[in-house]
């Protein structure tokens, strides 16, 4: 659909698939990407993040992926930004959390490893910007609730306070 390709797509750093990617876009005629290389302060990526409809996560079938939260999605929920990622084990997880104590899910998913699977869902985000703006709240709400600093801290207190008539320490 036409949603998809007249959107703006940035693409920020050069991870491990940047030399596959740099081989598949150099054979498309594809002229709305705009590909940052190389390392960027902070401040940098989130002027670009901030700017940003929607951010992806990982789509990988690895069983590195079907496991790890990589921290570009901390980074997004923190700053209230709707992430689509694969639906892997550590997501899917995360998600029935969110559903419990929120009652939605903080992440809009599709299959991993299935690159039209992707491109259909982007091309329904294009469309539905009452969506986009629903994950916005519930990213940074899951955010809040299960991995800022002070739900960390309150974690901590809890499990040291606990812990007082005991002098061993985990």
């Amino acid at each position: 659909s036409s949603d998809v390709c007249s959107s703006d797509l940035v693409i920020i750093g050069d991870g491990q698939d940047a030399d596959y990617l740099t081989g598949k876009l150099r054979d498309t005629a594809i002229t709305n990407i705009t590909w940052h290389k190389g390392t960027f302060s902070t401040g940098f990526i989130e002027s670009q993040v901030s700017q940003a409809s929607i951010c992806l996560g990982i789509f990988g079938c690895s069983h590195k992926s079907q496991r790890v939260l990589p921290f570009k999605l901390y980074y997004y929920m923190a700053m209230g930004m709707p992430i689509l990622t694969g639906g892997t084990k550590i997501i899917d997880r995360l998600n029935k959390i969110a559903l419990c104590s929120q009652g939605q899910p903080a992440f809009l998913t599709c299959a991993p490893g299935d690159p039209k699977a992707l491109a259909a869902k982007l091309q329904q985000l294009a469309r539905s910007s009452q969506q986009l703006d629903v994950y916005k709240k519930t990213s940074r709400q899951f955010y809040e609730n299960n991995l800022s600093n002070k739900h960390i801290s309150n974690k901590l207190e809890q499990l040291f306070s606990a812990d007082t008539n005991n002098d061993t320490l985990l």
